[in-house]
């Protein structure tokens, strides 16, 4: 069977997949990655595991299906390649048909492990044995999601005539006493019944097929995002070796904190999945020690992560787990939700946290002074709030916490809202720059918004105010290919300085992170109120959209964006519309780019509470069947996101604002 789902056999489906990857024809394992934090966190994991299963692997990031198509292109020239695993990429391509038309080996096989929903129909198919599928979706949620379509499914041929295949009915009393005009009529019954069998046949038929594009219609409506990759390999890992490293759960929790981050899971998910999946195998399990990534092949962990069926007699006296767990380098609790507060001045991280710039109004004057107000009340003076977080007081370093619990409610706070329950790491001894920085003590959410600002990254080279500096054609026209592929070098880049910063394997790549982290901060906030103060925000019958045509260049990459929708979304709808159905409306973001000499479109749906998939996947492909003359780049793995050239923007505009 080509889909593997994790709910069969206890899970036990990963290390069927791993015994295939170990066990199958000798050769190399590609592993393509998707360039997001996803890829980033769930690449490291999988490359560990393949490590302690002395599996020899090549790691390849890729930054839209065009990534994946061109390196099956080379795989008929790597004949050593048996197996290629994709990570958070994929699932919109028939892979088996593209490995087929790229001559790819025939022995070559695609391992896709991928959050994005809903997969391509093609790639469960029986049919298709080159492709095996992990479907791992949260459990609880399955009977909320649509249906899944038999991707089997074919319309079966039917007889003539009901089984009777064209033969006369047999008549007892015959038709040689009959009349001419009697016999013609009978021959007119008989043909009048056979043209009913056939027309109620045929409209049988057209109902089946009606009813086949109304469940395609429903499984490819919405997009939503299934189990992070990152927490479905932390669970092969668990089951493949008994010391499992801290490293690996905090991968697993970093991935999904950016997930919430980024508005891609509801708060009801992140809860079920933090709890159910995290924290659990926290309270449960013994994680291994605090072992640089690089050492990981070389220390086996003494402590085991032991099942119910395996022998719990330590082969060593091991310390009590009460003081195993107080000496752990991870502990889970509740943090407030500001934007690194701790590497930061607690007023600057008030200021660009979307719940709290919100709820106090932080865009108004009087919402300053409630701020103000609101420290004073907590015993946390001007000289506290406005310097590092490591230079405050240490009672007050000490007690932050209970004063937001304390002081929030007065002035309209909830705890809900104010804290994410979440691992924080501590990174031990630094050096002194990291030391005033607080970088030794890092949370999940602090990680995922310097790996989301890593990937981001766009360099001064390929921004607009360097536009005569790009590279041009013979014609002197803008190399629109060249400039691609300086970007796509640029996000492989970015995807390596990721991995060494969400490991702190290098306390400068952390500070850099740390650096364009705030950058992006500020970047969001401002932008964030200039549309707001400008009134750039439209409505139309299903969404909100905005245009803005000079942003930064932080903005040219679709995480930045997302990053901004949902700030949109948490921060200033309140004041925008006067209905709740208003304020739970989606919202497509629209930032013209000037290099690309397009318009990237980003939408994002409200996610609080809610499993509600995102509709802009089928709108965005709903404009491009009724117009196909539209020029548009389609190669994000997040359907919900598109470019569309300059020229064409306006039919477009009118296309999905009309038919939406």
């Amino acid at each position: 069977m080509v889909v593997r789902s994790v709910r069969e056999g206890d899970g036990r489906v990963f290390l069927e997949l791993l015994d295939a990857l170990c066990r199958g024809p000798s050769g190399l394992v590609d592993i393509l990655a998707a360039a997001d934090h996803d890829g980033v966190c769930s690449l490291l994991v999988l490359d560990h595991i393949l490590e302690q299963a002395q599996v020899k692997c090549k790691k390849y990031p890729v930054t839209g299906n065009a990534g994946i198509l061109q390196h099956f292109a080379g795989l008929e020239a790597d004949p050593e390649v048996r197996s290629v695993v994709l990570l958070n990429c994929g699932a919109g391509l028939d892979l088996q048909r593209e490995l087929e038309q790229c001559r790819a080996p025939a022995g070559v096989k695609c391992f896709l492990i991928d959050s994005h929903r809903p997969l391509m129909l093609a790639n469960l198919a029986e049919s298709h044995d080159r492709v095996v599928v992990l479907d791992h979706d949260v459990d609880e949620l399955v009977d909320s999601r649509p249906a899944r379509p038999d991707p089997d499914f074919v319309f079966e041929e039917e007889g003539d005539s009901d089984g009777e295949q064209g033969e006369e009915e047999w008549d007892p009393d015959g038709e040689e006493n009959l009349s001419p005009a009697e016999r013609a009529a009978r021959r007119a019954e008989r043909m009048l019944a056979r043209g009913e069998r056939r027309r109620r046949r045929a409209e049988e038929r057209r109902a089946k097929e009606e009813e086949r594009r109304e469940q395609l219609n429903d499984y490819y409506r919405e997009s939503y995002n299934a189990m992070p990759v990152a927490i479905s390999l932390y669970r092969m890992a668990v089951q493949q070796e008994r010391g499992v490293p801290h490293n690996l759960l905090w991968l697993a929790s970093v991935s999904l904190v950016a997930y919430h981050e980024l508005g891609l899971i509801s708060d009801f998910e992140y809860d079920l999945i933090a709890c159910n999946y995290l924290k659990e195998a926290y309270d449960h399990a013994d994680i291994g020690g605090s072992a640089g990534f690089s050492q990981l092949s070389q220390e086996k962990p003494d402590v085991a992560m032991l099942s119910d069926e395996e022998d719990m007699t330590p082969e060593k006296p091991r310390m009590p787990a009460r003081l195993q767990r107080g000496q752990r380098s991870l502990r889970f609790e509740s943090e407030l939700r500001l934007t690194l507060y701790k590497h930061w001045t607690l007023e600057e991280s008030v200021m660009h946290s979307p719940y709290f710039y919100g709820a106090f109004k932080l865009h108004r004057d009087k919402g300053v002074r409630l701020l103000k107000r609101f420290f004073a009340q907590a015993g946390i003076s001007p000289s506290q709030y406005s310097q590092f977080f490591c230079k405050m007081q240490l009672p007050i370093r000490k007690t932050i916490k209970k004063k937001f619990q304390q002081y929030g409610k007065e002035v309209g706070l909830t705890e809900r809202n104010m804290f994410l329950d979440q691992f924080v790491r501590n990174n031990g001894l630094l050096d002194d720059v990291s030391t005033s920085l607080f970088l030794n003590e890092l949370s999940c959410s602090d990680a995922a918004h310097i790996l989301l600002a890593q990937l981001s990254s766009v360099p001064a080279s390929l921004s607009g105010a360097s536009l005569d500096k790009l590279p041009v054609n013979a014609d002197g026209h803008r190399d629109l290919q060249a400039i691609q592929g300086l970007e796509r070098e640029t996000m492989c880049e970015n995807f390596y300085r990721a991995t060494d910063a969400v490991l702190n394997k290098d306390s400068a790549c952390l500070k850099e992170g740390l650096a364009l982290a705030v950058e992006v901060a500020k970047a969001v906030q401002s932008m964030a109120r200039m549309i707001v103060d400008t009134k750039l925000m439209r409505k139309c019958s299903k969404f909100r959209w905005c245009k803005v045509e000079q942003p930064g260049h932080i903005f040219r990459h679709s995480l930045s964006v997302r990053k901004l929708s949902v700030w949109l979304l948490q921060v200033f709808f309140s004041d925008l519309s006067g209905t709740k159905g208003d304020i739970e409306k989606p919202l497509l973001m629209i930032l013209h780019d000037r290099v690309r000499e397009s318009y990237l479109c980003v939408g994002t749906t409200p996610k609080k509470g809610t499993t509600e998939g995102d509709c802009f996947g089928s709108i965005f492909r709903g404009a491009l069947r009724a117009d196909p003359s539209l020029k548009f780049a389609y190669d994000f793995f997040d359907k919900s996101c598109i470019e569309i050239a300059v020229d064409d923007f306006d039919r477009f505009v009118e296309l999905i604002t009309s038919t939406a």
